[in-house]
């Protein structure tokens, strides 16, 4: 055998026990790439879960703003106009658990006796229900009274014993809850519920005499 023969021979047999990969390493490969895709479609799935959950509170935060805006445009002396016994204590025993503590604060007041709004209160029903990116949003507006004293520290509550008959303050108290999403994380395991509150004066608004000197 020449020696070219036998460096050829040589060479094969070094290609023959080092060349490819054996069936192991191609086994770990895929684990490897199988462990990271899988990662990677987790991660995907709860960033557009979290997305998905910040877009409904940000539309949920709108109509809010929505309907306290529309409680804030009312003449105070009509702020409560419509608003029978029945409607007020429905919509009062629907707020939820997140305005327990509104409610404590608060007396449930409505219009004694009821009369026809003279202005438009587009929040004298109990629900108002739109659709936001195909979700259901639906919107109550539930009023209550409380009374602001001069001792400090001033805050408004309902005590035991009012100072007056009827409360000196309204509290408005806006619920916008929604249908909760896989992956969002709510108050119940059903819905999602925004809640956000503000105090009216129950005076009459002065009125003034612009053809006066």
């Amino acid at each position: 055998m020449s020696w070219f023969s036998r460096r050829i021979r040589a060479a094969r047999m070094q290609s023959d026990g080092s060349g490819g990969f054996s069936l192991i390493e191609v086994i770990v490969a895929l684990a490897l790439i199988l462990f990271v895709m899988t990662s990677s479609v987790v991660f995907f799935v709860r960033s557009l879960q979290t997305s998905s959950g910040q877009q409904s509170r940000q539309a949920a935060l709108s109509l809010a703003d929505q309907a306290m805006e529309q409680a804030r445009a009312v003449p105070v002396a009509s702020l409560l106009d419509g608003r029978d016994q029945a409607t007020a204590t429905t919509q009062w025993a629907a707020l939820p658990a997140v305005a327990a503590a509104a409610k404590a604060a608060s007396v449930l007041v409505w219009d004694t006796p009821p009369v026809a709004p003279t202005v438009a209160v587009a929040f004298s029903v109990a629900n108002q229900t739109t659709f936001v990116n195909k979700t259901q949003y639906t919107v109550d507006t539930a009023i209550g009274g409380c009374w602001v004293t001069a001792t400090a520290p001033v805050r408004c509550t309902a005590p035991a014993t009012p100072p007056t008959p009827t409360p000196n303050v309204y509290r408005i108290i806006v619920d916008v809850h929604w249908p909760a999403k896989q992956g969002q994380s709510c108050g119940t395991a059903s819905r999602c519920d925004y809640i956000v509150t503000t105090l009216r004066d129950a005076s009459t608004d002065p009125v003034f005499n612009l053809a006066g000197p």
